[in-house]
């Protein structure tokens, strides 16, 4: 029940919006979501009233009649993903979403897309080096370096190549801890605000040992956490052909 690549039919499965896109100036946020509709493929009357729909979705109520052109960036990527979604389309294309914005529009653009696949069943590609904030969306990552396909498949099995899990632990005596551990299953130790993040392959042996270590030179466990893996973590990993270590 599939189209065939580049047909009409097939172009109207899908929504795209650029890392910077470009807007008349002379129009204002309402006037380009209607443009935009009917040049989708809508009638003025579904093109307005998808434009009030979106215009609600993305929370743009108060500039409504204000010109696009004099929008902050923010509310131009807001407006851009208002217009890629006019359509329907079931598949959302996004260069860069949250680039260039500050934290309070970064959150206000993953809370939306977060939204928009729970509520409207949309499935997106998401182009970004912003890694941290795609793992509060994703559930499939693709690595491509130089041009070369690195990885694809499910997130979860994305991290389970690095064959390790992190452990973070913040003592009384942190040095001594570092000096005593066995690290026969330890690949790495950082310290980083009082707090040893360690990655280990053998998560309930290390936690053990620690708690051992603790106990028998009077050391105070402040915090003993498990942490997960970053997808910064696992990007750097592939990309440099140290996966598993």
């Amino acid at each position: 029940g599939g189209y065939k690549i580049g047909s009409i039919d097939a172009k109207k499965m899908l929504g795209y919006s650029p890392e910077f896109p470009s807007f008349y100036t002379d129009m204002n946020c309402m006037d380009y979501l209607i443009y935009m509709g009917e040049l989708g493929g809508l009638s003025y009357e579904l093109a307005l009233k998808k434009s009030m729909e979106l215009i609600e979705f993305m929370n743009l109520k108060d500039s409504v009649y204000k010109k696009v052109s004099n929008f902050s960036t923010g509310m131009k990527k807001k407006i851009g993903l208002a217009q890629a979604m006019i359509h329907d389309p079931k598949i959302l294309m996004l260069d860069e979403p949250t680039a260039n914005l500050d934290p309070t529009s970064r959150f206000e653009i993953i809370n939306s897309l977060k939204r928009l696949v729970k509520e409207k069943n949309i499935t997106l590609i998401i182009s970004s080096h912003v890694l941290t904030e795609l793992e509060l969306i994703i559930t499939d990552v693709i690595m491509i370096n130089a041009g070369s396909l690195m990885f694809f498949g499910p997130l979860d099995d994305a991290k389970k190549l690095l064959h390790n899990d992190l452990l973070i632990i913040e003592t009384s005596n942190n040095q001594m801890i570092i000096d005593k551990i066995n690290r026969i299953n330890i690949s790495d130790i950082k310290e980083d605000n009082g707090k040893l993040t360690i990655s280990t392959n053998n998560l309930h042996e290390v936690k053990k040992e620690l708690i051992k270590i603790a106990y028998e030179n009077n050391i105070d466990i402040i915090t003993l956490k498990d942490a997960s893996v970053s997808l910064d973590e696992v990007y750097s990993k592939i990309l440099t052909g140290k996966v598993g270590e």
